[in-house]
This record gives structure tokens, sequence and C-alpha cells, in this order.
């Protein structure tokens, strides 16, 4: 099967939460997810249920692997769903596409993105060499580094850019659920 006739099926997209809850029905609502479980299981014939990158992002959120056997069977569980169909970006054609590779896979290579960008700090910017002073005059107050280097008194070092880093990751990956709640 050819990706662009992937693209023309039918599906319906699915958020996390609403697996979570086919997963683990909430006690209050427990009849709801049941009731939503089914209907799922019955539509798989006439539309395809993928996941996404979205989906893989919401597991790997604060990944520990001590939890390792409960992600296999949480998506084990979505896989039943899925099928394996992973609704992903093509960049070449500027659009999305649907393509067909196991959760776990996925998984496993964001989980190993994470580990080498948590590895980043360390590895490119703790050189203690890397030290020097900014002319703040010369850096506008809307540049992204200008509090940073106000901090620290105009002084670059690997250490003041290893905090900046980390607050920024932490801003745009490990609270993305407060933004996503905006």
């Amino acid at each position: 099967m050819r990706i662009d006739e992937l693209c023309q099926d039918k599906y319906i997209y699915l958020d996390w939460n609403v697996v979570k809850n086919m997963i683990n029905p909430r006690n209050d609502k427990k009849e709801l997810d049941e009731e939503m479980k089914r209907i799922i299981y019955s539509l798989r014939k006439k539309y395809k249920f993928p996941y996404s990158h979205g989906h893989i992002k919401d597991r790997a959120n604060h990944y520990d692997e001590k939890y390792r056997e409960e992600v296999k069977a949480d998506f084990a569980f979505f896989e039943s769903i899925t099928n394996s169909f992973c609704l992903a970006r093509c960049d070449e054609l500027n659009r999305f596409v649907m393509i067909k590779k196991p959760i776990m896979d996925f998984f496993d290579e964001e989980i190993k993105k994470e580990k080498t960008r948590r590895g980043f700090n360390s590895q490119y910017f703790l050189n203690p060499e890397a030290t020097f002073r900014v002319d703040m005059s010369k850096i506008n107050k809307d540049h992204p580094l200008y509090e940073m280097l106000e901090r620290s008194n105009g002084i670059y070092n690997p250490f003041s850019m290893s905090e900046f880093l980390e607050e920024l990751y932490n801003e745009i990956f490990v609270n993305a659920d407060k933004i996503q709640k905006v």
C-alpha cells in the first residue's frame, strides 16, 4: 500500500486522554469509558485510528525506565486500535501522511533522542574555557539570552548557559501540559 493511498482513508484521531481512560476507566465514568472502547472497536473496519508524535511525547513525558512494562502494556492496547498506523508530518511533501510503524519503535526512538537532549548541556556547554564578557550595550533587551547575561553581569559562561537551556527545555517540554490546558 502506498502512502498516498493510506492518506485517503478516513481516520479518527484520538486524544491520549481518551486512550488513557479506555485503558484505566475512571471510577465516576466507567460506563462511559467502556462504551467508548466498544464504539471505537466497532468502528475500526470503517476508520483508521492513527497515533501520532503527540501521543508518543505525552507518554514519554517524565518517563522512567522502571515503568517500561506499563508503557509497553499501554501501547499494546493502543496498537490494537491503531494497527500501527501513525499520522506523521512529511516535510518533503509538506503535509501529513499515514505510515505504518510499531508504536514502541517510535517510543524507543523518542526516549533515545530525549537522553541525547539531556546530555546536550554537559557535552557542549560545560567547557570552563568557554567564558567571556559580552558587551551588553550591543544586545537588544528582547534577545532571548539578554536576561541570562544580565544575571551573570554580562559574562557568558557554560554554567549560566546550562541553566538557561535547562529552564528553556522545562518550559517547552516538561511544562507543556500547563500550556496545553490554556
